[in-house]
């Protein structure tokens, strides 16, 4: 389970440590302080090399905000979107999102569904 962010490295770990969450996560990967890999799809496809690519992991990109569906299509993995977040009515879909959801629950379910698909 991996962190793919614009935002940098350093405050989101910081963000996920407040939230007692960081260690759920076996990747961060974000922007680097100095303005470099701030591109959405070039911050994913590091987390999938980092991961073993996806010859050896099933990916979803799950994500609030059109650049999140832009960049998993550019690296060719299924775009989740949430409209538990910060997206506008419609930016999702506008964006590619192969599926959507309204809460927590809805993408649980979702999540669940496609993990299974995936592995048989």
């Amino acid at each position: 389970l991996s962190v793919s962010t614009s935002k940098p490295t350093v405050f989101t770990e910081k963000i996920l440590k407040q939230n007692g969450i960081f260690a759920l996560f076996d990747q961060i990967v974000g922007a680097n302080l100095d303005g470099s890999m701030t591109d959405k799809t070039e911050v994913m496809q590091e987390a999938m090399r980092r991961a073993g690519g996806k010859e050896n992991n099933t990916f979803f990109m799950v994500g609030d905000r059109s650049f999140d569906m832009i960049g998993a299509k550019n690296c060719g993995v299924p775009g989740i979107g949430v409209y538990f977040g910060f997206a506008e009515p419609g930016e999702l879909e506008e964006a590619g999102a192969d599926y959507t959801v309204e809460t927590t629950e809805e993408l649980k379910t979702l999540l669940m569904k496609l993990v299974t698909e995936a592995e048989n």
